[in-house]
């Protein structure tokens, strides 16, 4: 039986391959399907999962986790895989798991940036997304990354120069802190990152921008704006195959009610909205989004937070073109984002805002970064900072290169850590994904009116937590189609009252609501309830 020990972030090939023998050994509780192709050839992944034996995926609610929108991310795709192995392994042993599966469809995509964290992996660059040219396809003049001394690592470089900005910290010669206006006399340094310099003219060294500037994240539907708006977002929305790929997958799936897309490095929950206040979002939806954040702290210890509120420094040019403002306020489910791996916190220092950050002084800088190293020391035995040593640059002759290991100590637990740290988080996706809407039918009551006329009452119940139409905003934005229930009536019936298609409404979580006909002749009848989040349930009876 396939069992993954989470102990390194895995390939492309190495998640096919597990996925594959999932499907094998798995065949009555998973199904793999490709959402699409990358541009380089590589499968967007899907599993599904479910009980088939008691019914089919598209007629159950639906839940759906994705990681990985951004490619370093990589985390993300360890936590899918996670959860996916939680629940097939769970299944029959573990109350949650197997009245989940036997109840709901869980829809994973472990990674959205197939080619991008392929790169991220096999290299030592980091992209943001796509390892493809954009917003130009030219290199900029100007220092771009890249691993100079062939260690594997692009990390920082210090150059010496008595005009320089920063200087050697006298508490711990590892941190680099700034030059105090009235600093003189000292060793300088101008700090780069590890690089090579797009024609240099022997003078000025400025940052290139990078050439992979895409950000799959500004790239959905939501208040989308153009690259001059917002950096990364794309020619238009969901002009990137990746990103029309989860588009396409969602729509197709009617009954997804849920979703949580998988993020690193800051140590919180994500809900919307991006560009607008709490004040306007309908009362009943932040209510629910307080519920389900209440719900992950208690499984991961991260806060539930507002991007806009909390994250966003300059209010009047929020972030636009996200995933999880899509998928609310365009779908109309309740959508989260949630941000893995807290390093500061890790390090014992205290969660800040954004704000709080921006405002530190290079004396706060310099109280972090030593807590930060005082962690390394302490836990990674030293390894997770690479300490500066000398080497003569190409260009600019001699420097010293060290700083931190940024892809799998800074933006990705190391991975010793990495299963503790995302167990809390599959934990709570799988709570999530029960609390969905689901229809049953309570019961059938018939009553004899007369020879061969009943009358027939159908009391139906949603056992689920969340109401069919899962938030107002759905309601709003009209995407959220109503309870129905659909009669058929075989040989030797007709319908003497009430209507073969009938709408029950929406129907609050726990709530009920009924129906009734009068159904003369004698014959079979077939009972279908339909809702697109609280999925489909069937029954039939003889008169």
């Amino acid at each position: 039986m396939a069992r993954i020990v989470f102990d390194q972030f895995h390939t492309y090939d190495q998640i096919t391959t597990m996925l594959e023998q999932w499907t094998k050994d798995f065949p009555h509780l998973c199904r793999l399907s490709s959402a699409g192709l990358s541009p380089q050839g590589r499968e967007q992944w899907v599993l599904e999962l479910t009980n088939y034996a008691s019914g089919e995926a598209a007629e159950k609610p639906a839940y759906f986790i994705n990681g990985n929108t951004h490619a370093g991310e990589v985390s993300g795709c360890a936590a899918c895989l996670y959860t996916i192995q939680e629940l097939l392994l769970g299944y029959g042993s573990d109350p949650l798991c197997t009245h989940v599966l036997d109840t709901r469809t869980v829809y994973i995509m472990p990674r959205i940036t197939m080619d991008g964290s392929e790169y991220y992996l096999t290299t030592p660059h980091s992209v943001r997304s796509a390892a493809r040219p954009y917003p130009d396809e030219e290199q900029a003049d100007g220092l771009y990354p890249e691993d100079v001394n062939g260690d594997g690592h692009i990390l920082q470089m210090r150059w010496r120069d008595p005009h320089g900005e920063w200087k050697v910290s006298e508490r711990d010669p590892r941190i680099m802190v700034k030059r105090l206006p009235d600093d003189f006399g000292g060793e300088y340094y101008r700090l780069f990152p590890e690089g090579m310099i797009k024609n240099y003219d022997g003078v000025q060294v400025k940052v290139a921008r990078p050439q992979f500037g895409l950000d799959f994240n500004r790239n959905f539907a939501a208040n989308w704006a153009p690259e001059h708006r917002q950096p990364g977002a794309g020619a238009y929305p969901f002009s990137e195959p990746e990103t029309k790929n989860v588009a396409d997958f969602m729509l197709k799936h009617k009954n997804i009610g849920g979703t949580l897309a998988y993020h690193t490095a800051v140590g919180v929950f994500l809900r919307p909205f991006e560009h607008l206040s709490d004040d306007k979002m309908p009362e009943a939806d932040l209510e629910l989004y307080k519920t389900f954040g209440y719900m992950g702290k208690a499984e991961t210890d991260f806060p539930l937070i507002s991007i806009f509120q909390d994250l966003t420094w300059d209010q009047s040019k929020p972030t636009v073109g996200s995933f999880r403002d899509w998928a609310y306020a365009h779908l109309g489910i309740v959508a989260l984002e949630i941000e893995l791996w807290d390093l500061p916190k890790q390090a014992g220092l205290e969660h800040q805002s954004l704000k709080m950050i921006k405002q530190r002084t290079p004396r706060d800088e310099e109280d972090v970064q030593l807590k930060l190293l005082e962690w390394n020391d302490r836990e990674l035995d030293g390894s997770g900072f690479i300490n500066w040593h000398s080497f003569v640059h190409p260009q600019l002759g001699e420097v010293e290169i060290g700083g931190w290991n940024r892809k799998y100590v800074n933006q990705n637990p190391p991975t010793h850590m990495l299963e503790d740290e995302i167990r809390g988080s599959a934990r709570y996706t799988i709570r999530h994904a029960a609390s969905s809407p689901r229809l049953e039918i309570e019961k059938v009551n018939t009553v004899e009116l007369a020879q061969n006329v009943h009358k027939v009452q159908l009391i139906v119940v949603n056992s689920g937590f969340l109401a069919t139409n899962i938030t107002a905003m759905a309601l709003s934005n009209k995407t959220a189609k109503p309870v129905e229930v659909k009669l058929e009536l075989g040989e030797g019936l007709s319908l003497s009252a009430g209507q073969a298609r009938t709408e029950l409404g929406h129907i609050p979580g726990f709530a009920k609501r009924q129906a009734e006909w009068v159904v003369s002749g004698k014959g079979r009848l077939d009972i279908t309830v339909l809702s697109d989040k609280g999925g489909v349930v069937k029954t039939s009876l003889e008169l």
